[in-house]
């Protein structure tokens, strides 16, 4: 029995896996016994694991001969098998992160009753009992007696989940419907407050910094004990201050880029003091605050040939070595390259074309039920729109202000006439795909060392300063983002990301280790090769040529020997390095198709052989 299972397993997945392999609509089993051999392999892993502890154990504890290498073996097995499995150092994965979102713990039936939410609606046609809703919301949607209900407020990934489940427009209708009566209570100003509940986490969440007034609006929903704690904890959370301190240059630096535009100081909950050099973030850092504060630098702005003469003659004051015009030519390359003023204006332009904005789905579900037949999704767009005369000049302004930051550059684009919100996220977008001001230094400085007169120190300070400045910046960005993230995810990152001491022991002692025993196989290979190509007969002639060819060719000399071949001329074939590509590519590819095609029939015979029970050798028989 011990011996007919394991073979009626392996035939049967054997077979199913064939089965789902050439029969599309069998798709699904296949699947599924994958899932099964995941499983089963899992448990493989551990009684392996289990057998290799037993029997090294024995071997150290009976002091049989070669124990300290089963005492190596075992040290080694339990170190990577404890950082592998428990993620030792591994950071959380960032797409599975909620960043600039703080949490607190609850449970379904902990949410008040108030934020059940139910709309008139149905299952979608031929739907109902043979279908299951989309797991983000299936433990807090249900629909029965003509209503939908949900519990907790729908989030946006729900809604789209919810709409893709059925083409159907009055299901779609009857979702949006309930999603609109399922949003978190308004603030004062009427927005909808960053709160949610995550049903997979049991979590209650808030976005960004909790207002006094947002926190007693949200108490007045209910008094039970637990909600008010918990909202009182949320409060606390996304109150807390984390903060780094910024060294005396960069902050000398972002106090003047503060008194030239205000829009830098602050931003949401992240703030920077020029006085006293701190950098600080109210409750988590969210990654559009991070984004912003790392491209408060502005970007170069297209020079003419002024500028460009004034920052060379900069740059030659900065040493005192004489560059001739060649290298002048390099210098100028990355200046020349900047992105222009009709470019921009044109990307603002063209994100100012009217575009038409979609239906709601029961406005489409009542143009259906009204008896339309060619149903259009869209509105009408609205009128195109072109940067005016003002604001033309605000561009001329921009560019020839290098200091002027993004923010005030939209800030004058809006104060000189319509703007639309896509202009200004097209603008942003723009500027920050840009070259840097230090990114264009290190251009410059990598440009010119290509040159043949050697660039002193303070030439390369010069241009790297303000690179080396915004690196630091950057770092001090992201060192207020981690310091200020609360982790939700610890364990979901990669057990072998760089850094990790699972990477760690794989890069420096398992690779030098492997890179050590197939150095040693080099010799054998070569004593073996010297043994092989002794010229007896015909093939073992061509065997010993061929490979003497491919060795040269993948050397120096080799390409020296026949470099006075004209490389454009008949016979270039027989420069070594094309006559080892022609060997490799036509001659090498002929027998190793070969070679794979006996190995491919080799394993649908041993595989039918294992399938049909012929071959056992795998259950530790010989029949």
């Amino acid at each position: 029995m011990k011996r007919t299972i394991p073979l009626l397993i392996t035939a049967m997945g054997g077979i199913l896996l064939i089965i789902a392999t050439f029969i599309p609509a069998t798709k699904d089993w296949g699947e599924k016994a994958t899932i099964w051999f995941d499983i089963l392999a899992g448990i493989a892993f551990i009684l392996g694991g289990a057998n290799l502890l037993v029997i090294h154990l024995g071997k150290v504890s009976d002091r049989k001969k070669g124990w300290g290498y089963s005492l190596i073996t075992l040290l080694s097995f339990l170190t990577m098998l404890f950082v592998g499995m428990f993620k030792i150092g591994s950071p959380p994965a960032p797409d599975q992160e909620y960043y600039g979102e703080s949490f607190v713990s609850m449970t379904m039936k902990e949410l008040p009753d108030l934020f059940t939410f139910s709309v008139d609606g149905s299952w979608p046609p031929n739907m109902e009992g043979d279908a299951e809703l989309p797991a983000s919301v299936r433990t807090q949607m249900s629909i029965k007696d003509g209503q939908m209900t949900i519990r907790g407020w729908m989030r946006e990934n729900q809604f789209d989940d919810l709409i893709d489940f059925s083409d159907n427009l009055k299901w779609r209708s009857d979702v949006e419907k309930l999603f609109d009566a399922s949003q978190p209570p308004e603030s004062d100003d009427e927005e909808h407050l960053p709160i949610a509940w995550y049903s997979d986490m049991r979590s209650l969440g808030y976005k960004g910094e909790m207002t006094d007034s947002a926190k007693q609006g949200l108490l007045k929903v209910s008094d039970a004990p637990k909600w008010v704690t918990d909202i009182n904890a949320l409060f606390e959370l996304t109150n807390r201050e984390t903060s780094v301190e910024v060294p005396e240059p960069l902050r000398s630096y972002l106090q003047q880029k503060i008194a030239q535009s205000p829009d830098v100081g602050a931003t949401g909950s992240v703030s920077f003091s020029g006085e006293t050099g701190v950098f600080s973030s109210i409750g988590e850092m969210s990654l559009e605050e991070r984004n912003y504060f790392q491209h408060i630098y502005p970007v170069p702005k297209p020079m003419n040939q002024e500028q460009k003469e004034t920052y060379w003659n900069e740059f030659l004051a900065a040493g005192d070595r004489e560059f001739g015009e060649d290298v002048k030519i390099k210098f100028m390359i990355p200046l020349n390259n900047l992105w222009t003023k009709e470019v921009l204006v044109g990307v603002i332009n063209a994100a100012g074309k009217g575009k038409p904005k979609k239906k709601t789905w029961t406005q489409l579900y009542e143009e259906q039920q009204s008896g339309v037949t060619n149903l259009d999704p869209n509105l009408p767009a609205p009128p195109s729109i072109e940067l005016n005369e003002t604001q033309l000049q605000a561009v001329d302004q921009f560019i020839a202000d290098q200091d002027m930051t993004t923010g005030t550059f939209l800030t004058l684009l809006r104060e000189g006439g319509e703007f639309r919100a896509g202009q200004a996220a097209a603008t942003i977008a723009f500027l920050d795909g840009q070259t840097t001001r230090g990114q264009l230094g290190r251009e410059i400085a990598e440009m010119m060392m290509g040159t043949n007169v050697p660039l002193q120190k303070s030439h390369y300070d010069f241009l790297l300063e303000p690179y080396r400045e915004e690196v630091n910046w950057s770092r001090i960005v992201d060192n207020l983002f981690v310091k200020a993230h609360v982790v939700k995810y610890p364990f979901s990152g990669e057990y072998s990301a760089t850094g990790t001491p699972f990477w760690w022991i794989y890069e420096y002692m398992m690779q030098p280790l492997m890179a050590t025993v197939f150095a040693l196989l080099a010799f054998y290979v070569a004593s073996a090769a010297f043994r092989a190509f002794r010229v007896k007969n015909v093939e073992a002639s061509l065997l010993l040529g061929t490979a003497f060819i491919i060795l040269l060719g993948r050397t120096f000399a080799g390409v020296w020997l026949t470099s006075w071949i004209d490389p454009e001329g008949p016979f270039a074939v027989f420069r070594i390095e094309n006559l080892t590509v022609w060997i490799m590519s036509v001659v090498n590819t002929a027998g190793n198709r070969a070679i794979l095609l006996g190995i491919a029939l080799g394993i649908i015979s041993t595989s039918l052989k294992v399938l049909l029970g012929v071959d056992r050798s795998y259950l530790g028989s010989d029949d």
